[in-house]
């Protein structure tokens, strides 16, 4: 069984996110706009600078001439030893995360990540210091993803800043309301009533803490894992569902780490002015 520690072999791959390894593009891409590049490659280029997947997952399709063409998501991580301390951000750790897709609709897309040591949530970084980083299949080659690799490593201090900077900021109790009901409102519409005082319980004792850093992990965990209790306008009561969608769960995270990132800066602000 997989801790989250170890590297994903390549069955382990094939399993979870057939697509990587689709060998040709799919029928309706033409050949004079759009150069096909398998994701497998990128996995093989990674693997020589020591990054290796942890984690895979592909999008679900409906209409099955989509299959092994949808986007897929990899989660990468660093397993050489001098690498790991410019990787490790307090009680978490940073990775590499890939989408792509073979329909000829998407770019190599690399965004950080951060694997939390104590729950394995997933959070993926996306401020205003690391835009997504993309290499686009016209123009591929190793140099290009080795490149976008170091410039994802080259932000871990600027990525340490802010984790940092949301464990000394500390939140009232109606503050962490009001930080869950903003959160609530990236995830539902407003048909649905949620109970917020739930996402902000912790699911564990080392959660139990009141500053920015915990609270948004431990709203984002009760998001994404779901099991919250909700409530739709006709009073039908129900418990939110984990969030399987690769586009969704990446939309949230982003959402959620812009969103923690500004109640920093709110909470700053207002003690410079008082």
């Amino acid at each position: 069984m997989k801790t989250g520690f170890e590297p994903l072999t390549v069955s382990e791959l094939k399993l979870k996110a057939p697509s990587i390894f689709t060998g040709h593009p799919a029928a309706r891409t033409s050949p004079h706009r759009y150069l096909f590049i398998p994701t497998s490659k990128v996995v093989q280029i990674l693997e020589t600078i020591g990054w290796l997947p942890v984690f895979a997952d592909e999008k679900s399709v409906r209409n099955e001439q989509n299959q092994g063409y949808q986007k897929h998501v990899i989660r990468f991580r660093n397993f050489n030893e001098s690498m790991r301390t410019r990787l490790d951000v307090g009680d978490s750790l940073v990775e590499i995360v890939l989408t792509n897709s073979h329909d000829g609709l998407a770019s190599f897309n690399f965004m950080a990540g951060l694997f939390r040591l104590v729950c394995g949530n997933g959070l993926i970084v996306a401020n205003g210091m690391l835009n997504d980083l993309r290499v686009i299949h016209s123009s591929f080659n190793a140099a290009n993803v080795i490149d976008v690799c170091a410039e994802i490593v080259n932000e871990v201090p600027t990525m340490t800043g802010s984790i940092n900077r949301m464990r000394e900021t500390e939140l009232t109790k109606p503050e962490q309301v009001a930080f869950a009901t903003a959160a609530k409102s990236i995830r539902w519409n407003d048909e649905i009533d949620v109970d917020v005082d739930g996402l902000i319980r912790p699911k564990r004792m080392e959660d139990d803490r009141n500053d920015i850093w915990h609270t948004f992990n431990t709203i984002q965990e009760n998001i994404i894992r779901g099991g919250i209790k909700t409530r739709n306008k006709r009073l039908h009561r129900s418990h939110s569902r984990e969030v399987k969608s690769v586009d969704e769960n990446i939309r949230l995270n982003k959402a959620l780490w812009i969103l923690a990132e500004r109640m920093v800066d709110l909470k700053s602000s207002a003690q410079l002015s008082a």
